[in-house]
């Protein structure tokens, strides 16, 4: 039946301008958010001496990942040897206690 066609087709019509326009809205946001982690990912690239032409966002990731981790190991490790050392001073007070003076 063409007038339940030119119907559905009028309201598909009526529902799809209102979302192209904000899909298209959307789609240029994502576009300058895009470029501008592209410049952002330069940047890195330039500042850890990579080439920008081969470096990949990917590489610069992975590198800031390793860092991190790298970081957080270090930082473990000097709280273990701060931990360690006071164990070690605390168990040589107690001995000092223990042990009569002359």
């Amino acid at each position: 039946d063409d007038s339940s066609c030119s119907y559905a087709s009028k309201k598909f019509l009526h529902k799809l301008v209102p979302f192209l326009q904000r899909a298209t809205v959307e789609i240029e946001n994502i576009k300058d958010l895009f470029q501008n982690v592209e410049m952002k990912v330069q940047s890195l690239c330039s500042f850890f001496a990579e080439d920008i032409k081969t470096c990949k966002a990917s590489t610069i990731f992975g590198v800031l990942l390793d860092f991190s981790r790298l970081v957080d190991k270090s930082r473990e490790q000097y709280h273990r040897k701060v931990k360690a050392a006071k164990r070690r001073e605390s168990m040589t007070k107690n001995k000092a206690k223990v042990t009569p003076s002359s």
